[in-house]
């Protein structure tokens, strides 16, 4: 892709994705629903990628206004979006409808003690990204960071596909961002019809969302074993036992397919 176009698309991106984060994070304020959480964690996450990408054409203190406002979001949705996840899963079985109840009031009060750290969306992130002139030096200094993102992502990620399940869990974790964050930087280079389209993408895509099934079986694990008396949820922990064991199995079947793919 030219200097010129990445420079226009990423600017048009993150544009959007400021002002739908500015959107959602009103709307976290006066109801904070467990998808209006999930969008707003992920439009960051975006955002933050494609900030950190272009910092060499970002003026003012963008960046590390992001990055602070960033932080507190996710310190404060973090353990909602672990209860989302436990309830997602738990409301597609019939047998957890009661602990279902439970955990979802719990969560309620949980949101509400920790949604006033979850401050409006910082103006000076939008102007700073609408200031970013569209000339051919800045356009160039982009294409050229992007490049180098690119390569490293590619590079971390293909080079612990083999050896995913040796690794400890921060490091498993870790792999899941680089391959989320690669994914990212792929859908900006391609067009909607493209996109549908491009092999490697669509193999990325689907690693993402089998490490991420993966993940948010753990975590849903993690809160039905805190639960009191234990046989309240042995049941549930037998499926989650026979699930996980599934999303393994589709684990590595998505990262044999990705280590297949060319760039």
């Amino acid at each position: 892709m030219k200097a010129q176009r990445l420079l226009r698309r990423w600017g048009r991106r993150c544009a959007k994705l400021a002002e739908e984060i500015r959107g959602l994070a009103g709307q976290c304020q006066a109801a904070g629903g467990a998808e209006q959480v999930h969008e707003l964690r992920v439009a960051l996450r975006r955002l933050r990628l494609y900030v950190r990408v272009g910092r060499r054409v970002l003026k003012g203190a963008v960046g590390s206004e992001l990055g602070r406002w960033a932080r507190a979001v996710a310190q404060a949705s973090g353990p909602v979006r672990d209860y989302d996840v436990t309830l997602e899963w738990l409301q597609q079985k019939p047998e957890g409808a009661a602990l279902a109840g439970q955990l979802q009031a719990r969560r309620n009060r949980l949101w509400q003690r920790r949604k006033a750290t979850v401050s409006a969306f910082p103006a000076a992130v939008i102007e700073g990204i609408k200031a970013v002139q569209k000339k051919s030096k800045p356009a160039d200094r982009l294409a050229r960071q992007f490049a180098k993102r690119e390569a490293r992502l590619q590079q971390g990620v293909r080079g612990q596909l083999a050896r995913f399940f040796e690794l400890e869990a921060p490091e498993q974790h870790e792999f899941r961002r680089l391959v989320r964050w690669w994914r990212y930087l792929r859908e900006l280079t391609l067009r909607k019809g493209e996109a549908s389209a491009d092999v490697l993408l669509k193999r990325l895509i689907r690693l993402q969302e089998a490490l991420g099934e993966r993940q948010n079986l753990a975590i849903a694990a993690a809160i039905l074993g805190r639960i009191r008396p234990a046989t309240q949820t042995l049941a549930l922990r037998q499926l989650l036992t026979e699930e996980q064991a599934a999303w393994e199995k589709k684990t590595k079947q998505a990262l044999l397919a990705l280590a297949r793919a060319r760039a």
